[in-house]
């Protein structure tokens, strides 16, 4: 009796002193704004960190020893604009870094193994990023709505891209999709409005259904295969099937370079935007990413009206800069045409409901160009870009003292990365309007598909 005694009391002595160390193999700690991980195998739950660091946290270090990322860990720290993650890490789980819109860049260790569905889902200020050799598989929606993604390098054999992997990135410009890849599911690369030309190795046999949904501006397919391949494969995307759409057959990835050029834009005909209209490349190159549509539907022969000298309304605008920057918050609602981008533009942080109302009367006004520069900063921001402002830039604008003083900010920094430009005699003219045509060529400098405007300070 006294020896069973001693070994339970010695059980519970080993299960005492075990709990506490299984606890001590991880810990956690705000340094200087950087939260700080370290231990041993997989992270703990996330709910702690989150609940009282919310917000203060504006870098992540995981250190040497652990493993794993768990799922939403960092989802949603929107101040978190640096991320060090050690060797170790061969996990990131699901939904991990989904909303860290600071985040310009991570590198991703070169043992990792398994990236997580949504992992980066909206990280709107990725630009790049470098998929290690050991990750074969993009998981669904693990890059959707990043929508300053220009590239994405991928080291290894990756062989499966999911559904809604990159949907909504709207600045990739070019995309190889990986040798040994054989479907495209639902939504891979839908809303890829700034997508020109992909390539798509002889593996590929499937293109589901809306894999390229509104990529309005993909003029090119680059094909490994020969053209009695390309025949045999199960074609349902209406995009890649559109005979708009040249294909290149026994292509390589290196053939792709991006360009795109008006003159090759298939159906896309304004009878009021001509070759020798001095803004006809930014019209038709908003038109063909799917920015607008024109004042009037095309007829029978596809020439429509495109109304250049037009002012610019708060409606068609922020129709135009949500379809650019945030076409995955657009939703179609009742009442004003317009309404469901306007409700994109407030729930994305582009504009101020209580400065911006939403009426049809508010909608179908037109927009000064001290607004319009506000908007345009924010839309930049959601992008991942930031605005300098020159030390010269207030004293070279004329009528500075014109604009109203929240919009000060605003117009400096759109005027001095040559966004909008001035008038003539060097003043901006706040509360001036903008025809569309001259609104072409704003989206555009914004969009990077044509060079900003040259600013002599």
């Amino acid at each position: 009796m006294r020896k069973r005694m001693v070994a339970v009391l010695l059980a519970v002595v080993l299960v005492v002193a075990i709990i506490p160390a299984a606890r001590a193999a991880f810990s956690w700690r705000l340094t200087d704004g950087t939260l700080v991980f370290s231990g041993d195998g997989a992270m703990s739950d996330s709910i702690m960190w989150k609940k009282y660091q919310f917000g203060r946290a504006t870098g992540v270090e995981v250190q040497e020893g652990i493993t794993t990322v768990v799922d939403s860990a960092f989802s949603g720290l929107d101040k978190v604009s640096k991320v060090t993650l050690a060797d170790t890490v061969t996990k990131i789980g699901r939904h991990a870094f989904n909303g860290c819109t600071a985040l310009e860049g991570i590198t991703l260790p070169p043992n990792m193994t398994e990236l997580g569905e949504y992992a980066f889902k909206n990280c709107t200020a990725l630009k790049a990023l470098s998929v290690p050799a050991g990750v074969t598989r993009i998981q669904n929606g693990t890059f959707a709505g990043c929508a300053a993604l220009e590239s994405v390098e991928f080291c290894g054999n990756v062989t499966y891209l999911g559904a809604e992997a990159f949907e909504g990135c709207t600045k990739l410009n070019v995309f190889a999709v990986p040798e040994g890849v054989k479907r495209l599911y639902p939504q891979t690369f839908a809303y890829c409005v700034g997508l020109v030309q992909v390539y798509l190795p002889a593996s590929v046999q499937t293109v589901d259904a809306d894999a390229f949904a509104a990529c309005t501006g993909l003029t090119d397919v680059y094909y490994g295969g020969t053209r009695a391949q390309w025949a045999q494969i199960a074609m349902e995307d209406e995009t890649l099937a559109d005979a708009g759409i040249t294909v290149h057959y026994n292509a390589k990835a290196a053939d792709l370079d991006g360009s795109v050029r008006a003159d090759t834009l298939v159906g896309l005909r304004f009878d009021d935007v001509l070759p020798n209209y001095w803004g006809y490349d930014a019209v038709m190159s908003i038109a063909a990413h799917g920015l607008v549509t024109g004042t009037r539907q095309p007829d029978e022969n596809g020439v429509g009206s495109f109304s250049p000298a037009g002012e610019v309304t708060l409606g068609q605008f922020l129709v135009v800069v949500t379809r650019l920057v945030c076409p995955q918050a657009r939703k179609d609602t009742p009442g004003h045409w317009a309404l469901g981008s306007y409700n994109a533009a407030v729930e994305t942080g582009i504009i101020d409901p209580e400065q911006f109302l939403g009426t049809d009367e508010a909608l179908d006004a037109p927009l000064n160009r001290q607004n319009m520069a506000y908007i345009l900063v924010r839309a930049a921001r959601l992008q991942g870009e930031s605005f300098t402002v020159h030390p010269d830039a207030q004293a070279s604008i004329k009528d500075f003292g014109m604009i109203e003083d929240d919009r000060k900010q605003a117009v400096l920094e759109c005027y001095s990365n040559g966004i909008i430009s001035g008038f003539g005699d060097g003043s901006f003219g706040p509360d001036s309007t903008m025809t569309r045509g001259q609104m072409a060529v704003v989206v555009c400098r914004l969009a990077g598909w044509q060079d900003r405007a040259k600013v002599n300070f």
